[in-house]
């Protein structure tokens, strides 16, 4: 096997074992009140509205309102939109995962593509492994990435170091990283 085999395979490993953590507590369903939990087309928490959190498995799942609490998802998308915010930790395996708005802990994702745009925010790390990985916006902590493709956006403001895996990898000259890239 040659070095490019290896990645792949490391890259795809990691992305299985991240799937499969993110899916075990979704078999436990620990519920708490007025959270959002189970198997659903859709799960939306609208602007202006707040739940305890989300554990659940749905076509797609949209935050414009608060998860004040953690969200747990396996979804064909999930989208934190700007102004949505969650004030615990995004776990998720994913199509794809996009963070417009804010998490303010920790993101651990197994996704297709993932995408942090230049409106969002995440105030803990960033683990993620995937086909495609962008980040645009700000990470207060460290950032480990995994995956074919990963670019580093020109608003991008990781408060860590940057450590990645990448078949292609780009980082444009304005993005700050104050651990460094390795």
């Amino acid at each position: 096997m040659d070095a490019t085999s290896n990645a792949v395979r490391r890259r795809r490993t990691v992305a299985l074992v991240a799937v499969v953590a993110l899916l075990f507590p979704l078999a436990t369903g620990v519920a708490t009140a007025q959270s959002v939990q189970g198997a659903s087309g859709t799960i939306v928490v609208d602007e202006g509205e707040t739940v305890d959190g989300i554990d659940g498995v749905a076509g797609s799942i949209v935050v414009r309102g608060t998860v004040d609490g953690d969200l747990s998802g396996a979804s064909g998308s999930i989208r934190v939109a700007e102004g949505g915010r969650v004030t615990g930790d995004v776990r998720a395996a994913a199509g794809t995962l996009s963070i417009d708005g804010t998490v303010d802990g920790s993101v651990e994702a197994g996704v297709g593509t993932f995408e942090l745009t230049d409106s969002g925010r995440i105030g803990g790390s960033l683990d993620v492994g995937g086909g495609s990985v962008s980040v645009d916006g700000a990470v207060g902590g460290d950032v480990r990435a995994g995956a074919d493709s990963i670019a580093i956006g020109p608003n991008a403001d990781v408060g860590g170091e940057f450590r990645y895996d990448a078949g292609a990898f780009t980082r444009s000259p304005d993005a700050t990283v104050a651990g460094g890239v390795v």
